[in-house]
């Protein structure tokens, strides 16, 4: 991408995201297939084997004076195949998001994409990926404490009050308490792309670059949001197989949208390119001038 409108608008990131997926919805089509694979037969590899010792627990369940104790280790190896799963399954797809942020950013840049280095290349800032998506998920938690310690307030209210007018209130209520979690949500937008993309930076930097390119966007982010959540509806509704497509398009348009903002402050502005123009054009034409006097001393 040669030229970069700086109007950051829906018509923009669409138009954009919309040619791209175009051209490449297969390589991340079958990204998002292959990351399924692997997710469903590790995950198996770890459930199966813990599922039969649960099978085995469970002859001893019949024995009554150690009813108990087969009780208690069933819950307790649930607990543990059921967290082994999901720390799996986040891991995986923790590695392929990497591959999937740095692929997107080729494509948005107009470099040839390349899967096979970035599924191999992945490995450089994979962990410190994990590590910001940690606390990103910190942050996020506490950012939506007012919601739910909110929700179960007003739940309680609503169920003691059992009124129509409760009830409306009390979802008012509940959009208004949201607000602290959706802003803090698109202000920190880009914190995962620029952990897969720019590893190089501090958790401070991470957090800071995105706060700040999306300072005095957030109601076109929110609708571009908004916009990429309804295309991804549509897509699942679509027998579930168009939500392959919608999901490239959406992710494109957060490559896109970064992408816009964080050449904001870099390119020069149209006044400034004509400005720097006859200075340019000047020292071409005393450059000419001065090969034209050395040329024929030179022969």
């Amino acid at each position: 991408m040669s030229h970069i409108n700086r109007d950051l608008n829906l018509d923009t990131v669409w138009n954009l995201s919309w040619e791209q997926s175009k051209k490449h919805a297969w390589s991340f089509i079958l990204l998002y297939i292959c990351i399924g694979l692997i997710v469903s037969v590790i995950y198996s590899l770890i459930m199966i084997p813990i599922f039969s010792g649960l099978i085995a627990d469970s002859s001893l369940a019949n024995d009554p004076d150690k009813m108990g104790l087969a009780l208690i280790g069933l819950i307790s190896k649930s607990i543990l195949s059921f967290s082994l799963g999901i720390i799996a399954i986040w891991m995986i797809s923790s590695y392929f998001r990497v591959v999937l942020y740095r692929m997107l950013m080729d494509v948005v840049k107009g470099q040839p994409l390349s899967v096979g280095k970035h599924l191999t290349g992945a490995w450089n800032g994979f962990l410190w990926f994990l590590a910001v998506t940690i606390v990103l998920g910190i942050v996020m938690l506490l950012a939506n404490l007012p919601y739910i310690g909110g929700n179960i307030l007003i739940t309680m209210w609503t169920i003691s009050e059992m009124s129509f007018s409760s009830f409306l209130i009390g979802n008012l209520l509940k959009l208004v308490l949201i607000i602290p979690y959706v802003y803090v949500q698109v202000r920190l937008l880009f914190v995962p792309l620029l952990a897969a993309y720019e590893p190089e930076l501090t958790l401070a930097e991470t957090f800071s670059k995105s706060w700040n390119l999306t300072r005095g966007h957030f109601w076109t982010l929110l609708g571009i949001g908004l916009v990429a959540v309804l295309i991804n509806i549509i897509g699942f509704c679509c027998c579930c197989i168009g939500i392959l497509f919608t999901i490239v398009i959406a992710q494109f348009m957060l490559a896109n949208v970064y992408y816009i903002l964080s050449h904001e402050e870099e390119e020069p502005s149209e006044e400034e390119t004509l400005s720097a123009e006859p200075e340019s054009v000047t020292s071409l034409a005393e450059g000419n001038y001065s090969k034209e006097e050395k040329h024929p001393a030179a022969e």
